[in-house]
């Protein structure tokens, strides 16, 4: 949390097997796929709705990411509030079985 997650030749975080992140605070930029990338049951935790902290405040982006900013594949799901965090695809891309309980 709080983190410059940046300029990375593929995803800034990857989220894999059965695995849960809790991400909130992190500047998420210019990275050459997707900003965060979650598949085969996992979870992220983005930023809680009107969270302020460092604990609770969404994810930013000032320089999209060549993908999406968040990209959940194969059964994953996807919770909080996305804030700027986005690529030059879209903000959420949401496939394969994956749960959206993101919210703008």
């Amino acid at each position: 949390m709080g983190n410059l997650i940046s300029n990375n030749t593929g995803t800034g975080i990857t989220v894999d097997s059965n695995s849960i992140a809790d991400t909130a605070s992190n500047t998420i930029n210019a990275n050459g796929d997707s900003g965060i990338l979650l598949r085969r049951n996992s979870s992220v935790r983005l930023g809680r709705d009107g969270g302020t902290t460092l604990t609770t405040a969404p994810n930013s982006t000032t320089v999209n990411n060549t993908g999406n900013g968040v990209n959940c594949l194969i059964n994953g799901s996807v919770d909080g509030q996305v804030g700027t965090l986005n690529g030059t695809v879209a903000a959420v891309d949401i496939a394969g079985g994956c749960t959206d309980s993101t919210i703008p």
